[in-house]
């Protein structure tokens, strides 16, 4: 009996209803039900969904990224996968293409409930139709999206809420008196909360204070502030709320509506900002908080400071320089405090004698002053505790043998597509082509041409000739040349040498190292101050991919307290020396420096 997998997607997400209420659960339902009448067995494990995920996304549509990871499982985990339509895998063209063509490439054939046909892509014409039918979909969906965006503006224009919540107004829901049903949301203000922004102002305007000052003194004052948007993080402020506080034209009385787009041209979920002539703008004098002096004389000053900064540092409008390219940090983003869970950074200290200290602290300590958790870390022991725990990991004997297991096949692989390489095809391709010149100069030069002409072109095109089947010999006898069992062990060798020194090498390559730590961590790594051990400062415990705990110590024996560096070098851990691991040879000394290659 054959085997079938399911995927349902629906595009809004459906709060407030019981799991048998959602679109979601019926397309299954339906999908079973269309299985059993097909004589198919449904795969229990391979039941997809996605609730509440644009058809436009695809790389962060959970659902879809694990039915896309079955395919590669062998063998093959079901024969037929079952969607409601076409749509439901995808509503942009070019994107649902590639993802039809993997799911058929691998075998697996798609069965469309709603029309009782399969969707294929054996000829051109099927081709065709899908082509079609992907863009009338992507059509739709930009209708869609202009339609929602004329009913938010039109929203919005009456003075209702078309977002979230924002900081001094509460949400009020209009009810229909009749039926109780919710009409829209108006904006009403928080006295409290219009207090505190009154008094950022202020201290802005009047007292000069710049934003991480009043950030630190709210805090202190323990006075009220938004919501964060990560759950379990306490409620404070920080320097960029406060910034965004002294940009915020709604303290005027002023909705301005538009500013952002959520999603890109392409319907991914992207915020980017909207050309200011598509900007609305509209009076709403019942919400003001500041008056409209005391916010003309803020945005003077803040443009005035963005102007001096500018003028001394390359820097984007509104903020710091912006160089487009990933940390250059090791473990920035990957590490937190494990006081209060806020993000740890780098931070460096001038000793005034033409070098730097790096070191990572606690960010909520530093720049909203909420957290008690003063001790720092020096980065270079921080970096290389992390990367020599991940070297310790992969070069245990279980997965050392799993990971030269997996560079072998890979090598195998390597080793096999290269005897169909396109390359081959190509100069087969081309002879085929400089032969028929050849001929056809031939049959000139035999009507009685322009003789001169034709001769040189002759010869430039039996040279060629002659150069390409050399070149087809070469990749022949590159292709039909196996690989040996001698070489195949010198490379795992080689392999299992660069394995030993990981954690050096990655330290001499930020990028690559963190590129590494993307995909074996499985979320931040909690770093704790160690209380009253002498030798250590902090402990880092997180999950990893390769195994349920990646934990460790970072051992700081050189600082003398946990607030302040001290003036000496700090005394890092050295590295423990290479040893070739048991049963691989030749010798780490002789392989140092050199890389092996076959034969």
């Amino acid at each position: 009996m054959m085997t079938a997998a399911i995927y349902a997607r629906k595009s809004t997400e459906q709060n407030g209803m019981n799991d048998e209420e959602k679109s979601v659960t019926r397309q299954v339902e339906h999908a079973g039900a269309d299985a059993i009448r097909n004589g198919w067995q449904i795969a229990e494990d391979h039941i997809y969904a996605d609730d509440g995920v644009s058809g436009a996304e695809f790389d962060t549509r959970p659902g879809l990224v694990r039915l896309l990871n079955a395919l590669k499982l062998k063998p093959r985990p079901f024969d037929w996968l079952i969607v409601s339509e076409e749509s439901r895998l995808g509503r942009e063209s070019f994107e649902t293409g590639y993802v039809l063509k993997q799911i058929l490439s691998c075998g697996v054939r798609i069965w469309c409930y709603l029309e009782h046909k399969e969707l294929a892509l054996n000829t051109a014409s099927d081709k065709i139709l899908l082509s079609v039918t992907s863009v009338i979909a992507d059509m739709e969906r930009e209708r869609a999206r202009q339609r929602t965006r004329d009913a938010l503006e039109r929203k919005a224009k009456a003075g209702h809420v078309t977002g979230g919540v924002t900081f001094g107004y509460r949400n009020v829901d209009v009810r229909d008196d009749a039926n109780g049903r919710r009409q829209h949301v108006l904006l009403e203000i928080i006295p409290e909360e219009a207090t505190v922004i009154r008094r950022i102002f202020a201290l802005y305007a009047d007292d000069g204070l710049g934003p991480r000052k009043i950030a630190l003194l709210l805090n202190a004052d323990g006075a009220l502030a938004p919501k964060p948007r990560r759950a379990g993080r306490p409620r404070s402020w920080s320097a960029s709320t406060i910034y965004e506080i002294l940009r915020r034209p709604l303290y005027t009385g002023r909705i301005v509506w538009g500013r952002k787009a959520k999603r890109d041209s392409w319907g991914r979920k992207r915020y980017l900002d909207r050309p200011q002539d598509e900007w609305r703008t509209f009076d709403a004098p019942h919400l003001q908080i500041i008056p409209p002096e005391v916010w003309q004389r803020v945005q003077a000053i803040l443009r005035e400071r963005e102007v001096a900064y500018r003028a001394s540092v390359k820097s984007a409008p509104g903020g710091r320089p912006s160089s487009g390219a990933d940390s250059k940090y090791v473990l920035t983003g990957f590490i937190e405090c494990g006081h209060c869970h806020g993000p740890m950074v780098v931070w460096s200290r001038d000793m005034k004698r033409g070098r730097r200290k790096y070191i990572y602290r606690c960010a909520n300590r530093h720049l909203r002053g909420t957290c008690q958790n003063g001790a720092a870390v020096p980065m270079k022991a921080a970096d290389s505790a992390v990367l020599n725990k991940i070297q310790e990991i992969f070069t245990t004997p279980g997965m050392l043998e799993y990971v030269l297991d997996r560079y072998v096949a890979q090598i195998l692989q390597e080793h096999a597509d290269s005897r169909t390489s396109d390359k081959r095809k190509t100069v087969t391709a081309e002879i085929a082509n400089v032969e028929a010149q050849v001929k056809n100069l031939t049959e000139g030069l035999a009507e009685g041409g322009d003789i001169p002409a034709l001769v040189d072109a002759l010869k430039i095109r039996v040279a060629r000739l002659s150069t390409l089947k050399l070149d087809l010999e070469r990749l022949n006898a590159d292709a039909a040349t196996p690989l040996n069992e001698k070489d195949l062990e010198h490379m795992k060798n080689y392999f299992a040498v660069r394995l030993l020194g990981l954690s050096a090498t990655l330290r001499r390559q930020p990028k690559v190292a963190r590129s590494l730590l993307k995909v074996l961590l499985r979320d931040r790594l909690v770093f704790t101050p160690v209380a009253g051990h002498p030798a250590c400062c902090y402990r880092f415990e997180g999950r990893a991919t390769l195994g349920p705990i990646l934990d460790g110590m970072v051992r700081t024996p050189g600082w003398r307290s946990p607030e302040v560096p001290d003036k000496d070098s700090a005394h890092f851990p050295r590295t423990k020396a290479l040893v070739t691991p048991a049963g691989f040879e030749p010798a780490i000394s002789t392989l140092k420096g050199s890389r092996p290659r076959p034969g």
